[in-house]
């Protein structure tokens, strides 16, 4: 799955419960995360319903986030960056891997997570129903 294949998911509205953004191009991986922001948040419920989480977060305060229903809206977004959730000796993943396997339809999960294992749990589980994308240089 690729960077074309988000674009075509903005485009429809058709989003993948949850994305995984790597690669050096940072803007690129900010800036989407804006469009799923506006496509998925109101403004007027930001507050409740848009959630980020950076560095070493415990698998609770996220699972808790995630099983939190939206407040007034369909929808609600987290986004994780650095947070380690797919590297091979961060805390909780097994609660992550179970996490994926039952992930509510109310929230999209955005991970920002440059340092992945793909032989990880929480990553096999997330590779089930999300889209990874690299954002990779791109030479102007």
């Amino acid at each position: 799955m690729s960077y074309q294949t988000l674009k075509e998911q903005l485009k429809t509205g058709v989003l993948s419960p949850a994305f995984h953004f790597y690669g050096e191009e940072r803007y690129l991986k900010s800036h989407y995360v804006g469009l799923l922001k506006k496509q998925l948040v109101d403004e007027a419920m930001e507050t409740f319903n848009y959630t980020v989480f950076e560095g070493a977060t415990s698998a609770e305060t996220i699972m808790t986030a995630i099983g939190t229903p939206p407040m007034m809206a369909e929808k609600k977004l987290v986004v994780l960056k650095d947070t380690g959730i797919f590297t091979l000796n961060v805390s909780g993943k097994a609660q992550f891997a179970e996490m994926f396997e039952d992930f509510p339809s109310y929230v999209h999960l955005v991970a920002i997570e440059d340092k992945f294992d793909k032989r990880s749990a929480a990553f096999k589980s997330f590779a089930k129903i999300g889209l990874s994308v690299e954002f990779a240089y791109r030479p102007r």
